[in-house]
């Protein structure tokens, strides 16, 4: 198991629900660079 899943703490994160459909089953990395590019 990686520990990417939905209920592993280091993936839990309170977005709004544009922002969980951003980031989608990527990481943190991925939704900080979405919002600063």
């Amino acid at each position: 198991m990686t520990g990417c899943g939905t209920d592993h703490l280091g993936n839990l994160q309170l977005l709004c629900s544009n922002c969980n459909r951003v980031k989608g089953n990527r990481g943190q990395d991925y939704l900080i660079a979405k919002q600063t590019a």
